[in-house]
């Protein structure tokens, strides 16, 4: 079984939602391996970062400003 199969299913959930993100980490994982790119999305997920990795653009703040 997979270690860490929630990570698993939350990876295809969110690869399923939205095409854009699907084929940003499609071409991870063709770039980098499976694992390496699983490791990279458990990494987006925790990071407290606000930086989209699809676009690199900051999400606005509650107020509705870019956050540095």
């Amino acid at each position: 079984m997979f270690a860490n199969q929630k990570l698993l299913e939350m990876f295809i959930d969110h690869i399923e939602t939205d095409d854009t993100e699907r084929h940003f980490w499609l071409s991870r994982i063709r770039k980098l391996g499976f694992d390496n790119a699983l490791s990279e999305f458990k990494q987006h997920r925790s990071h407290t970062s606000r930086i989209h990795p699809v676009n690199g653009s900051a999400k606005p703040d509650l107020n509705g400003k870019p956050n540095a």
